[in-house]
């Protein structure tokens, strides 16, 4: 691609039009002094002046090169290239990695290592070339989605290239979830609950999340801390690395129930999900009664006791009658 962006827009192209300036006011000077009309004369040496600066712009060519699709992958390297092919030096060619001048990335970029160098020389057809040019030893997924930029402000164009990197053994990738089996998903049993990640590399960035809350930040109200989840890695004899959460609950309850649970890996922006129901086997056993008055005390002038009672496994304090939508004990006296 060509054109410069709007940043570069305000410059002036100096370099490439100098020469053709100062021929024009030597020829000037000579025609002056040869008494030659000169009017006419210098709108016509400006005329083509202007012509062959033009002509010297479009004989500028920029090439960018970044990995071939062979080395677009995590693991292999290859060269990064930014070049100007011009009639005159241009001292102002550079390159921007992702928007940030090359001269200035800072030693979190994973583009430093490529130690980025500028040189010029001159060509045997007389134009010159001034290239941008470092080598990436070996591609990670940091080095992914990379925008590479080259510019002249001398002669305004610029040329852009998109730096995709692939991990071949991403797919390789693989999660382990567990939860209470169906026999153990009641309030007073138990069991272990564990994520895992298998993959080729050490992913120091799994993690788990129990209702978008943190493993390592559950607070003390949290029916979860009591499982003391942990988290373990170990190198698999094939050469894979898996990291593990784990933790065990002794006796779940109904505050353990309808929890969301994600183990996330942030290195390869992966995850899954799973959900925890807890049932309560003594829920089913709950009767409740309701009393009013016999057929023969539905009269006017009759009477009868009304009961609302329920029996369950545990004494529940949160049973209560309501008389259309109003709490008996809410009737005023």
């Amino acid at each position: 691609s060509s054109g410069i962006n709007a940043e570069y827009g305000d410059h002036c192209r100096t370099g490439a039009i100098t020469s053709s300036l100062q021929s024009l006011f030597f020829f000037s000077s000579r025609i002056h002094r040869a008494g030659v009309a000169t009017e006419s004369m210098i709108a016509l040496l400006l005329f083509l002046a202007l012509q062959a600066d033009s002509a010297a712009v479009n004989e500028t060519h920029i090439t960018v090169r970044g990995p071939k699709p062979s080395q677009a992958y995590v693991g292999e390297g290859s060269s990064v290239t930014c070049a100007i092919n011009a009639p005159y030096f241009d001292d102002s060619f550079t390159m921007f990695v992702n928007n940030v001048n090359y001269t200035n990335l800072n030693s979190s970029s994973p583009w430093l290592a490529a130690n980025f160098t500028k040189s010029a020389w001159r060509e045997t057809n007389g134009t010159y070339t001034t290239a941008i040019e470092g080598f990436v030893d070996y591609y990670t997924m940091q080095h992914d989605s990379t925008y590479i930029y080259c510019v002249s402000q001398e002669y305004r164009h610029g040329a852009s290239l998109w730096i995709r990197i692939t991990d071949r053994q991403a797919n390789d990738t693989h999660f382990t979830i567990r939860g209470p089996k169906p026999s153990q998903a009641y309030v007073g049993e138990g069991s272990s609950v564990t994520c895992a990640i298998n993959a080729p590399y050490f992913d120091d960035s799994f993690t788990m999340f129990i209702n978008n809350v943190n493993y390592t930040n559950l607070n003390s109200s949290s029916p979860w801390l009591a499982a003391n989840f942990t988290k373990s890695a170990w190198r698999e004899t094939n050469g894979t690395y898996t990291v593990a959460i784990e933790g065990f609950v002794d006796y779940f309850t109904m505050q353990h129930d309808r929890t969301d649970f994600l183990c996330y890996s942030a290195k390869y922006e992966r995850g899954r999900y799973f959900w925890i129901k807890i049932k309560d086997r003594q829920a089913n056993q709950t009767n409740i009664h309701i009393r009013g008055p016999k057929p023969s005390e539905a009269y006017v002038g009759a009477g009868s006791s009304v009961t609302c009672a329920i029996n369950a496994a545990n004494v529940d304090d949160s049973f209560t009658m309501f008389i259309n939508n109003v709490n008996y004990t809410n009737f005023e006296q």
